[in-house]
């Protein structure tokens, strides 16, 4: 309502698949009630709409601390339950002359094909240079957290346009879907993901439509028909094209976790990045590609140069400081409570307590992962730093899993 008052036109607000179930106390009191909540409002312009972002997310907050609440907008605040994306849905318009917009992304025939050629273009851009868009939404411990099979939150770079013309994308593990109505050009766009509530859309934004920029001149000059587009852009495993990569797969309708393995993914799909460094390797390294996000006067190479060290600078001041002590605490609190006799127990006991001593304690012929973690960021090894932490967060997951285990078979 709160929106409303201020011109956002909110579509929707309910309750989403996340949330935990509440406990009710011994004095009839729920407690411990967490839920997801979705929230959307009326399309903008680009600049306006990561300005309405800002001012939504402040709204929301006071609104639920008038109430007694909190909120989070962490993209996983909890393990093993989902977490908060925040899909962004982007397309370009044309302003006429006589006044009248047109959606450069849907086709003259809604009924023969899923986009037009610029359409085309802008997902092919879009697509195929991913990495260097990544870096600008996925850039914290906590997205990469989120983005694991399982909770409906994409992995891998691929998209999902529909079965046919007439059966919308419903696919909810892709990448990117594409939103189209065959009775209305005027909604057709593209449904961006990855992105979470603390992404931001300014940069976001920015970069994507540099990619897409990228993609529609290839498109537009190429001379290529949207069927012969369409059909370059759903391409099969090293088939060759003009623009995309050869060894890729662009487009899949089906689940990519139940119909493929993690190996198969990363094949056909690309391997993703695990840790903020391997999201933003690309912005210091591939000098290739960055003249794409340069081009006019968006972006910089003194700004994107700047961007990715400041980023690297949290993400190691964050794996000192928070993460580290926070597993430390956990760690400690996870103690033997079972019966000497039991040989199953023991056994398990002891698994655990060899990843705790190989986290946390340095002896005089080992040094914990979490002395090697402060380590690599005393030498700026940060290629090291990045494997450390993919090994830390294993055996913390490993460690958790196990010690679930031991304590639901005590008596």
């Amino acid at each position: 309502m709160l929106l409303e008052l201020y011109g956002f036109e909110p579509e929707m607000g309910h309750k989403e698949v996340g949330g935990v179930k509440a406990h009710l106390s011994d004095a009839g009191d729920f407690h411990n009630i967490m839920e997801q909540l979705e929230i959307d409002w009326h399309y903008s312009n680009a600049l306006q709409a990561a300005d309405y972002e800002l001012l939504a997310r402040i709204f929301i907050k006071e609104i639920f601390r008038m109430h007694g609440l909190e909120v989070s907008f962490c993209a996983k605040p909890l393990p093993g339950v989902a977490g908060s994306g925040e899909h962004t849905h982007v397309n370009a318009v044309a302003y006429l002359k006589d006044g009248h917009k047109v959606n450069l992304f849907s086709p003259k025939d809604m009924t023969k094909d899923f986009l037009g050629v610029i359409g085309w273009g802008a997902l092919m851009g879009f697509m195929k240079h991913y990495s260097l868009i990544n870096p600008f939404i996925s850039v914290t411990t906590d997205a990469f957290l989120r983005l694991q099979p399982g909770f409906e939150a994409p992995t891998h770079a691929v998209a999902s346009i529909g079965k046919d013309i007439h059966t919308p994308s419903r696919n909810r593990s892709v990448l990117l879907g594409l939103i189209r109505n065959s009775e209305s050009a005027v909604q057709t766009r593209f449904e961006i993901r990855s992105p979470n509530p603390h992404t931001n859309t300014y940069l976001c934004l920015s970069a994507a439509y540099q990619c897409m920029l990228d993609g529609i001149e290839y498109a537009v000059k190429s001379g290529h028909t949207a069927s012969e587009l369409e059909k370059e852009f759903c391409k099969g495993y090293g088939e060759e094209s003009e623009y995309l990569e050869k060894d890729r797969v662009y487009r899949c309708e089906e689940d990519i976790f139940t119909s493929y393995s993690s190996e198969e993914r990363d094949r056909l799909f690309g391997t993703p990045p695990a840790t903020v460094y391997d999201s933003l390797r690309c912005l210091l390294h591939d000098d290739d590609l960055i003249p794409i996000l340069c081009a006019g006067d968006v972006f910089s190479d003194k700004l994107i140069s700047s961007y990715a060290h400041a980023m690297l600078d949290r993400w190691q001041m964050e794996l000192s400081e928070r993460i580290i002590p926070t597993n430390l605490s956990q760690i400690r609190n996870v103690v033997p409570f079972h019966d000497p006799t039991s040989s199953y127990d023991v056994a398990l006991w002891k698994e655990i307590d060899t990843i705790r001593n190989h986290l946390a304690k340095d002896t005089s012929e080992h040094v914990s992962i979490f002395k090697e973690i402060r380590l690599a960021i005393d030498a700026k090894n940060l290629r090291e730093l990045s494997k450390l932490q993919q090994q830390m967060n294993s055996l913390m997951n490993k460690m958790t899993t196990l010690y679930a285990d031991y304590g639901a078979n005590q008596l």
